[in-house]
């Protein structure tokens, strides 16, 4: 090698370490920047799951009820709408039944995401935890179909992530990489740059609404008339998703089928009761998208293999602000239900 082609060398090496240390610096800087209580991640957080998971990670069980037990409701926008916490823990009190009461339950949630709530959740012996379960769970290519990608990286740690047979290895992998150090960066850059963004348009005018911090995520409206726009809004959405009988996946391998059983055996092992609940959607669902040799398939299996499994009373259309969520009036009835159920495993 000549002498010149050696410091040319030397030079490419030098420019390249600083090339290297320089993206490190600035991949150091956005780690430091970027975290949950950053301001421009503060405004620009919007999906429900970023104030649910939060809220379970802060939450302190002594300070808040004591040495009491507890019902924890886990899941989906399901059930998020099929109990009102506060009617529910009147209607226990008046049973004798003095008990804390948390609900962490969100949009596009599934057993997969309960599995992995459920590590956040201080839950002991003598607890109730109930979830609820929806025929779309069960999708067979329900991961890809859904693009869960943003909840697998935030909500699901490694362990279980490994343990998905609907992915690949190199998918797993990949989701993986989303709690590498700084876990925070992968978890909240998207929200952090919709914040930054939001508060830049503000600044030189382009946008009048000021950025604005929520303190929790906007609640559903029920009014009298919900379920009609809701029909109207979801409607696109919903026929698209029509549920053929063969991809109705219930056998290992599916990831909410592992995952439900593996949910059952943990809050067993901690000492506490699992409620697994089915929240019957608006009838027209079921009229449009299922047929009734799935449904039928569907109880009986989950039936016939989960001792608490159990189906809410069905309601009319009336109760729904759309094709699978209650409106008031549907919580309202569904409560007392609920309330029942949760009191014999109490007792």
């Amino acid at each position: 090698m000549s002498a010149d082609t050696a410091t040319e060398t030397r030079a490419a090496q030098r420019l390249v370490a600083l090339f290297t240390a320089v993206a490190l610096a600035i991949y150091g800087s956005m780690g430091w920047l970027v975290t949950p209580d950053a301001h421009f991640t503060q405004v620009g957080r919007k999906k429900e799951i970023h104030f649910v998971k939060p809220a379970a990670e802060r939450f302190d069980r002594d300070a808040t009820y004591g040495d009491r037990r507890m019902v924890w409701a886990v899941g989906s926008s399901i059930t998020r709408d099929a109990v009102d916490a506060a009617a529910l823990a009147g209607l226990l009190r008046a049973q004798g039944l003095d008990v804390g009461f948390e609900k962490y339950a969100f949009a596009q949630g599934a057993p997969v995401f309960s599995l992995a709530m459920l590590e956040l959740m201080e839950v002991r012996p003598g607890d109730v935890v109930v979830t609820s379960v929806s025929f779309d769970n069960f999708r067979r290519d329900w991961l890809h179909y859904h693009d869960m990608t943003m909840y697998l990286q935030y909500v699901t740690p490694p362990h279980i992530l490994l343990g998905i047979d609907d992915l690949s290895m190199g998918e797993r992998i990949e989701e993986s990489l989303a709690y590498t150090p700084p876990a925070d960066f992968w978890h909240w850059r998207e929200w952090y740059a919709r914040g930054a963004t939001e508060s830049y348009l503000w600044a030189i005018g382009l946008d009048h609404s000021a950025p604005e911090i929520l303190a929790e995520h906007p609640k559903q409206p029920f009014s009298p008339l919900q379920h009609w726009k809701g029909y109207k809004t979801n409607r696109t959405q919903a026929e698209r998703q029509p549920l053929p009988d063969d991809d109705l996946m219930l056998e290992p391998g599916q990831v909410n089928y592992d995952a439900l059983w593996l949910w059952v055996d943990a809050v067993e092992a901690a000492g506490a009761t699992p409620l697994v609940v089915y929240v019957p959607p608006n009838p027209l669902y079921n009229e449009r998208f299922v047929s009734p040799e799935l449904i039928a398939r569907f109880h009986q299996h989950l039936g016939s293999r989960l001792p608490s499994y159990t189906l809410l009373s069905p309601q009319p259309v009336e109760n729904y602000r759309d094709f699978i969520h209650y409106n008031d009036e549907g919580r309202h009835q569904a409560t007392p239900e609920l309330a029942s159920l949760l009191a014999d495993a109490l007792q």
